[in-house]
């Protein structure tokens, strides 16, 4: 039951937005997923990617470069520096794996963002991003994240969830389904 409270409305929530704040689907959708995923697949082929199976266990992505290219070079991809920690997300059937760049695992540090992964149509994906924590002017807070990154004990998780929510920025889409989409050019995977 929701109280009248300062966030309160009479607006029509299912109306205005529509989509699920896990999977990013409509209600219609869901039932649709399995569609929705193998026309990712398709997508993906049709691309060029190829039929293989990412070696997920050896992966680490890249450090932010602070230096060697100019911020007006048109064929460069920028994206902002977070202040927040690099993730891959391995997601396998209804098996989610967080990891860091050194390759420990983060999945029990941040089980909402592994619950949101698992939400996503596709059965198989592996995504490369950064999860963020803000502070209350809405700008990523390294300090209020680091109060969570070396979590692992279910209530300690638990309490530091309702105090220092997170988001899983998603940069980049490397494996969707049985397709290793690591060789294809930056531009065509953020497609």
């Amino acid at each position: 039951l929701k109280e009248r409270d300062a966030y309160a409305s009479e607006e029509d929530m299912a109306a205005s937005q529509p989509l699920s704040v896990l999977s990013g689907l409509a209600v219609e959708e869901l039932a649709d997923s399995a569609a929705i995923a193998a026309a990712l697949e398709e997508e993906a082929a049709a691309l060029g990617a190829k039929k293989r199976e990412l070696k997920v266990a050896k992966l680490t992505p890249m450090l932010c470069a602070i230096s060697g290219a100019e911020l007006d070079e048109a064929e460069r991809f920028y994206e902002l520096k977070l202040d927040g920690v690099r993730i891959v997300a391995d997601k396998n059937g209804d098996r989610v794996d967080l990891r860091y760049r050194k390759l420990r695992s983060a999945t029990r540090a941040y089980p909402e963002i592994a619950r949101a992964v698992a939400a996503l149509p596709c059965p198989r994906l592996v995504l490369d991003g950064e999860i963020v924590a803000f502070d209350d002017a809405g700008r990523p807070s390294f300090q209020r994240l680091a109060r969570r990154i070396h979590l692992s004990r279910p209530r300690d998780v638990e309490l530091a969830q309702l105090e220092v929510p997170v988001s899983y920025l998603v940069f980049d889409l490397l494996q969707i389904g049985a397709y290793d989409l690591t060789p294809l050019p930056l531009s065509a995977r953020k497609q």
